[in-house]
């Protein structure tokens, strides 16, 4: 590479980095390629599994988590983020299995710990094949009113926004565009659940999850260190002939 090349492409590096948003973070992300389930999860079968295994999602894939239960709850926490999650946005690709029975979940946001007393205390996420997307406070106000379509075994895309006492969720088909508008928004006056655990549940059904990510409330980074444009010049330099 020519010394005008080498500063062509830095010149390049340094203007995307410069426009890359402020304070934008990633705090958490898995496509479930690593091979070990365990390294970033605390798993909590019960009587229920949870596996890595292979499918067909539309994108990520073909490496994704098997969360299955007969009965009783089956947790999966993020290790990385203990249990000091308060505001940000939590995003998640699954499928629903073993419908007609629905996996009663799948998205545990603020437990009050990483084992199932903690999870008996938190913020649910269910898409249910008769109720529909819900929100349910477990240990607090119940189950608020569902909105929008029922689970029907698709690959969807599911997103939950917190911040303070004000919820939001979303939901939609794999493939199709994110709408703009929140599918169900309510604020928790009694702001049940300030920080907490995140993660997944089960309960006599099953799921399939191709990618989980947690971000701040500004969402994912722009730019992710792993080979992609935010190289460093020294970098360059080091990968040049």
């Amino acid at each position: 590479m020519t010394r005008k090349n080498l500063f062509i492409l830095a010149i390049v590096v340094l203007l995307a980095n410069m426009i890359m948003p402020a304070g934008t973070k990633t705090i958490f992300e898995d496509d479930f390629s690593g091979g070990k389930l365990d390294k970033n999860w605390v798993l909590v079968p019960g009587a229920g599994k949870i596996e890595l295994t292979k499918d067909k999602p539309p994108e990520y894939g073909p490496d994704v988590m098997n969360i299955d239960s007969p009965s009783g709850n089956t947790l999966a926490f993020v290790k990385e983020i203990d249990v000091k999650f308060t505001d940000g946005i939590i995003e998640i690709l699954w499928i629903d299995t073993r419908l007609p029975e629905d996996v009663d979940g799948p998205l545990v946001a603020r437990a009050q710990s990483m084992d199932e007393a903690g999870f008996n205390q938190s913020y649910l996420i269910e898409w249910d094949t008769d109720t529909g997307l819900h929100l349910d406070i477990l240990g607090g106000t119940g189950v608020q009113d569902p909105k929008g379509s029922m689970s029907e075994g698709d690959w969807v895309w599911l997103k939950f926004w917190l911040e303070g006492n004000e919820l939001k969720i979303k939901g939609w088909k794999a493939g199709e565009a994110e709408p703009k508008k929140w599918t169900l928004e309510w604020e928790d006056s009694a702001k049940t659940y300030e920080s907490g655990a995140v993660g997944l549940r089960a309960w006599s059904g099953g799921a399939h999850v191709a990618f989980f990510r947690v971000t701040d409330l500004e969402g994912p980074s722009a730019v992710e260190p792993q080979d992609k444009v935010s190289v460093t010049w020294g970098k360059i330099k080091r990968d040049s002939p």
